[in-house]
């Protein structure tokens, strides 16, 4: 399975612990692919700046050229060859769709609700996080990783 994750999921799990955490993990434990995008990864390091999260990232004792690299260490980074356009109601947010569809991904995962009044894209479910680790758990009973 591929999962292609919101930047919003992306820093609820590198910064809090909770079920975005707990997806992240278990993608990384299953070696389920984790695809992102140059695009994606920019997006991360620019959001990490935002002045809410300073004060997260000093807590943690890292900064932001480390969650990335961290991150970066086991995403699988990706070339979008074909832009998708005016699909979203946020136009911000089409990388995201362009990023599935180039990476032939199984889930987008969000919590915006931009994304998730769409419900799916070319036939990928776009989920909330407790859905993506109901799919996950089920994958992995049904494959019988440990």
């Amino acid at each position: 399975m591929r999962f292609v994750l919101d930047t919003n999921v992306v820093i609820s799990a590198l910064l809090w612990n909770g079920s975005p955490r707990q997806l992240l993990g278990l993608i990384r434990k299953t070696g389920f692919g984790l695809p992102t995008c140059p695009e994606l990864m920019d997006e991360l390091a620019r959001v990490l700046a935002y002045p809410k999260f300073h004060q997260r990232i000093i807590r943690s004792n890292t900064d932001i050229n480390v969650i990335c690299k961290n991150y970066r260490g086991f995403v699988q980074e990706i070339y979008v060859p074909k832009p998708i356009r005016n699909v979203c109601r946020d136009l911000t947010d089409d990388i995201i769709l362009a990023c599935a569809v180039a990476a032939n991904a199984d889930l987008i995962v969000t919590g915006d609700s931009d994304l998730l009044v769409m419900r799916q894209y070319q036939n990928i479910p776009i989920v909330q996080v407790p859905k993506a680790l109901q799919t996950l758990r089920n994958s992995v009973f049904r494959s019988g990783i440990p």
